[in-house]
């Protein structure tokens, strides 16, 4: 017990000591702390400035590199600009192919006449020489003809191939013969002077096979067939051509020798009598002037009563004043009076067979545009449609025709027609019309059409109805021209088959160019023995 009492009372003592001194430490004061001064800034080093060198070496790489931008924009625009000449007019196309042409005929000519141009006038003149000879000289001639002729004429797809083919019949058997005149040379220094490779690839093989004297005919009968061809011009059609020339000739030359019966306004032998050439007999008392132009004596006023009397009607009840002033006759006139327009009378009576108006006198229309850059646009709004409403298709093509475009398009597995379908007065208000046209799906495809009037429009010549070969292939004198559909078709009617044909329009739609187009149709094709028309209009207004 005792040790357990001493224990607690150590234990207190010690409490009471730790209790002690952390009230005499809190008793004492707490220590000011000084604020601490603040630091003085360091002074940094003066950045040194970049060097010249430096500088004009960064002004060259920032230039180097703007202009290596500038090529590389000007060559892109310059390459985007080349892949859209399509798009351009077909009469620039052909123009800009026209002037190249003219222009690469200078260059040849420079070449070959003149030596000059060097060195490209040399290499030109020495490749040419290597192919045709010494018919390089005509190069020149012959791509400015070319170059003129592209300018001047139209544009004619369909006998592009028959023009290409018989200037190639021309060209090459010319050569052959040109190589046989010059001695069919077989040194190929000797064949530059002569008619070059061609000349001896083609009469060549035919002079060692056939000899000279029979080789040279056939290549005449091959520039011969290709004349033809250039010209369009059948050998059955060769008399009637060449009389057609040279009796054109005669009328020119005949009305050159003689000219005109009466001369020049103002000239005239009034001797014989004014009313002469056909025009009546001369009035009674008319007294034919002797002097050249001027003007007719009439009859005097005593002359004219004496007519009147003797006619029967008694003068007495009109009395004469001769008191009165007389009229001054007008001055003689120089010129001759114009005589009065009579009727022209026609004869039925035709000498000889009668002959149909030439197709020549009309117009030919302009070839016509497989796809332009408004196509192109329409195709592009359209797709956006059908993706705007999520339908999966796409336009595949298009079939141009004068007035309306027909856009295939192809849907995609498990998409219903009637999809497409619905979105006609959607794509109708895309494309600003509200004439819009489904056709699904077109006949003999698996795609639905979609016809949309051209923004830009073709003009449907009656020439080229009437020289399309669905029409000349139909002689009945009774088959008018009726245009040309989406298809690119001609289209042509027989009446004597179809003897009612409805034409219907708005106004202003070419109804009555229609009736024109008809009846130019009937009389270019028949003969009035063949075909008598009656035309009836009982429309009132």
């Amino acid at each position: 017990m005792a040790s357990k009492t001493a224990a607690r009372s150590s234990a207190r003592t010690a409490r009471s000591k730790t209790s002690s001194r952390g009230e005499s430490r809190s008793a004492r004061p707490a220590r000011t702390v000084r604020p601490a001064k603040p630091a003085r800034p360091r002074r940094k080093p003066a950045r040194r400035g970049p060097s010249a060198v430096s500088v004009a070496g960064t002004a060259v790489g920032r230039s180097v590199r703007a202009g290596w931008l500038m090529l590389a924009r000007g060559a892109g625009s310059t390459a985007r600009s080349v892949g859209r000449a399509r798009e351009l007019e077909p009469g620039h196309r052909r123009d800009g192919v026209a002037l190249a042409m003219l222009g690469l005929g200078v260059v040849v000519a420079a070449g070959s006449w003149f030596d000059a141009a060097r060195p490209v006038g040399a290499w030109i003149d020495t490749f040419l020489r290597v192919l045709i000879g010494g018919a390089v000289v005509l190069v020149p001639i012959a791509l400015a003809a070319l170059g003129v002729a592209l300018m001047r004429s139209e544009p004619d797809p369909e006998s592009r191939p028959r023009l290409i083919l018989g200037t190639a019949m021309i060209v090459l058997p010319a050569l052959g013969l040109w190589h046989l005149w010059s001695g069919s040379p077989l040194d190929p220094g000797a064949r530059q002077d002569a008619a070059g490779f061609f000349g001896f690839a083609i009469g060549g093989p035919l002079s060692d096979g056939l000899t000279a004297w029979i080789a040279a005919p056939l290549l005449f009968l091959g520039v011969l067939f290709g004349l033809l061809l250039v010209t369009g011009t059948t050998i059955r059609e060769v008399p009637a051509t060449v009389q057609a020339m040279f009796s054109t000739r005669w009328r020119a030359e005949y009305d050159d020798e003689y000219g005109d019966a009466y001369g020049e306004e103002g000239e005239g032998d009034f001797s014989d009598g004014y009313y002469d050439d056909g025009y009546g007999d001369d009035p009674e008392g008319y007294v034919a002037d002797e002097a050249h132009g001027e003007a007719p004596s009439w009859p005097a006023p005593a002359q004219l009563s004496q007519h009147a009397s003797s006619a029967g009607t008694p003068l007495d009840n009109y009395p004469i004043e001769d008191d009165s002033p007389t009229i001054p006759e007008p001055p003689a006139r120089s010129r001759k009076k114009k005589r009065a327009a009579q009727p022209l009378e026609l004869d039925r009576v035709v000498d000889g067979p009668y002959t149909l108006p030439s197709l020549d006198l009309m117009v030919a229309g302009d070839p016509p545009k497989r796809r332009s850059a408004a196509n192109e646009k329409m195709v592009e709004v359209i797709g956006s449609v059908l993706d705007q409403f999520k339908v999966d298709a796409a336009v595949t093509g298009c079939t141009r025709g004068p007035t309306v475009t027909r856009y295939e398009v192809e849907l995609g597995p498990g998409v219903k027609v009637e999809k497409i379908t619905a979105l006609q007065k959607n794509i109708a208000y895309a494309v600003a019309t509200e004439s819009v046209r489904m056709l699904a799906p077109i006949p003999g495809k698996s795609a639905v059409g979609i016809e949309v009037p051209n923004s830009d429009r073709e003009m449907v010549r009656l020439a080229d109805v009437l020289t399309a070969p669905s029409t000349r292939r139909d002689h009945h004198p009774l088959v008018i021209g009726l245009g040309k559909d989406i298809e690119g078709d001609f289209i042509s009617a027989n009446l004597a088959k179809m003897p009612h044909l409805l034409v219907a329009g708005s106004t202003g739609s070419g109804k009555s160019s229609f009736v024109n187009s008809m009846l130019v149709s009937l009389l270019a094709r028949a003969t009035p023995e063949e075909v008598r028309m009656i035309l009836i209009d009982p429309k009132m207004v």
